[in-house]
């Protein structure tokens, strides 16, 4: 896991000053190691922090003729069957060579070859070409501009770009409509009209002054197959990804809440590895997991960590997010998540966490809502009974919360015809009414998925829009603030 930034189309010659503001204000994501090099019209930067191949995997890494050069955040896991695969000359054992392989055999057409998470920048000095990509999920950041000069800017982080002295950034009316909406910004666009982040599954092509964004990869349509099927394709898979997620030239660790999704993480991970380090974090007076995950952490004899809310001053956080955040993010997990990434950064540099789980599995008590309203009529007589029941649950047998939420799906039936709409709808803070006020007159929140009228257009939803606009933001910016790598096997 590292940070990046270039520079390419320099129309007044390279001054050092400019790729080397953009890398030192980035420069905790990667504290081990800082690099430049200059082609003759792109300068590429990156600081490292060492995951494999820790004696020879320094960047920006160039081919062997010395006409192409890289810069990479991220891990391609499973790396090296795919190295073993191709046909070429390599000086180190690291993933980062094996991009610029892919490159040479497929040219920029390696993307489909290229599991885990990345965000990268290939400069080809003989085209005079730069080609860049993101992740399917969008785990690792990629954000770009064109300076005031005509240079095209990349970096893995906002506040490099600004470091840059060459943008000024302007802020987008769009995107705060969007955070009032949602409590984070937009995945497909950022707080400033003139600064843009390559969205999730798509490639970015510059040349001759054009910016090209293609989409690579877009969720397969859903399948019917059999429970028990499904349940045994599932384990291969999760226990084939926290596996190829382990691998590393560090200790790995893991973050461990007490909830199903980290403590399914840590069970697998420790069939695999022994001596796993866990990491807890607790609110004292209010909801607290702390006594699961100790059962978890005995179970499985992990090296437990824990962490309390009081032993931080609360003011100074709120500060410290804005400076970490770049932009208007809303998200209150993204304290407890920073602090804890400073905790598991003194011990170790990866951690294992189990976001995604609920995403992938319909973990959230709004996904009810939507199934309840898929399966309601609109019989306005039922609509009333279980309103009036769910606010009178004593007199019926069936629990209280079964009622609320057959009484959510009757009335988002009411409200919606469409799924997509209605989960939109409860996923908002400040409603559409509420926007007006602020002179926000359109709806412009637009998601990209083809509508089923099922609980999988919330399920796509989350994972086109929430994920990338806030978790995967979240735990990026949380940890990286600390030189910490997180992977996510779900």
């Amino acid at each position: 896991m590292c940070g990046i930034a270039g520079i390419a189309n320099y129309k007044n010659g390279f001054e050092k000053q400019e790729i080397s503001s953009m890398i030192n204000a980035i420069r905790h994501r990667g504290p081990d190691e800082m690099g430049f090099h200059f082609f003759s019209s792109c300068a590429l930067g990156h600081t490292r922090l060492s995951i494999v191949d820790l004696s020879s995997g320094q960047q920006p890494m160039l081919s062997l003729d010395g006409t192409k050069g890289l810069v990479f955040n991220g891990e391609i896991y499973g790396y090296k069957p795919i190295r073993e695969k191709l046909s070429y000359p390599f000086r180190t054992k690291s993933d980062t060579e094996v991009l610029i392989a892919l490159y040479e055999k497929y040219g920029e057409n390696m993307l489909e070859h290229l599991p885990g998470m990345f965000a990268f920048a290939l400069w080809n000095d003989e085209k005079k070409r730069l080609f860049c990509a993101r992740d399917r999920f969008g785990e690792k950041p990629f954000f770009y501009a064109i300076g005031k000069n005509g240079e095209f800017l990349f970096a893995s982080e906002i506040k490099a770009i600004i470091a840059s002295g060459l943008i000024e950034p302007i802020i987008s009316k769009k995107a705060l409509k969007h955070y009032l909406q949602f409590l984070y910004i937009d995945p497909k666009n950022t707080a400033f009209t003139n600064i843009f982040s390559l969205p999730p599954a798509h490639s970015l092509s510059f040349a001759d002054g054009k910016i090209e964004v293609k989409r690579y990869w877009s969720l397969p349509d859903g399948r019917e197959i059999s429970l028990e099927s499904a349940k045994e394709q599932f384990v291969d898979l999760f226990e084939k990804a926290v596996s190829s997620q382990l691998i590393a030239d560090v200790p790995v660790g893991a973050f461990l809440s007490g909830g199903l999704d980290s403590s399914t993480i840590v069970a697998a991970a420790c069939k695999i590895t022994k001596n796993i380090n866990t990491f807890s974090f607790a609110f004292r007076d209010s909801f607290n997991e702390l006594p699961f995950a100790r059962q978890v952490s005995k179970k499985y004899q992990t090296k437990h960590t824990e962490l309390y809310d009081d032993q931080e001053d609360l003011a100074d956080l709120m500060l410290k997010m804005a400076e970490i955040y770049d932009e208007p993010f809303a998200d209150s997990s993204c304290i407890p998540t920073y602090l804890i990434s400073r905790e598991a950064a003194k011990h170790i540099k990866v951690v294992l966490t189990g976001d995604g789980g609920d995403e992938l599995l319909g973990g959230y008590p709004a996904y009810k809502s939507i199934v309840a309203m898929q399966d309601s009529s609109n019989n306005i007589a039922l609509r009333f009974f279980y309103n009036f029941a769910a606010k009178s649950a004593r007199l019926f047998t069936l629990s209280r919360n079964n009622l609320d939420v057959r009484a959510a799906g009757f009335n988002l039936k009411s409200k919606f015809s469409k799924t997509a709409d209605a989960y939109m709808h409860l996923r908002s803070y400040f409603k559409p009414e509420d926007l007006i006020k602020f002179d926000f007159l359109t709806n412009d929140a637009a998601i990209e998925l083809t509508e089923s009228g099922t609980v999988e257009d919330a399920l796509r939803y989350d994972i086109l829009q929430y994920m990338p606009g806030d978790i995967l933001v979240k735990t990026d910016r949380a940890s990286m603030a600390h030189g910490l790598e997180l992977r996510a096997p779900f």
